[in-house]
């Protein structure tokens, strides 16, 4: 939280990088949907997967920043994230041929 000290609380620190979060993961959202519409991977239960969890990441920042302002919310919702990375990387993986 490198904007603590510039604050002076930690609820305001939360907040503000729960917003900022938020704002940066729809935009990052919105361009992945785009390329998995692109490549009609939609229906891929990885990508179904990936998307419900970024926009429960997605929700859960927002409503820390708007809400809550806690530390427990923002835990969760890095959590949330690291979950979209292990899918992603796991049905990366599964896609490998292997060695020969």
């Amino acid at each position: 939280m490198i904007v603590f000290p510039a604050l002076g609380n930690e609820r305001s620190a939360f907040v503000l990088a729960s917003a900022l979060t938020a704002i940066y993961l729809v935009g990052i959202v919105l361009v992945r949907a785009r390329q998995s519409a692109r490549a009609k991977a939609l229906r891929a239960r990885s990508t179904q997967l990936i998307l419900t969890a970024a926009i429960g990441s997605i929700l859960l920042f927002g409503l820390n920043a708007i809400v809550f302002g806690s530390l427990t919310v923002f835990a969760l919702a890095l959590w949330t994230q690291l979950l979209v990375a292990v899918i992603s990387f796991y049905s990366l993986i599964s896609l490998s041929p292997g060695p020969d």
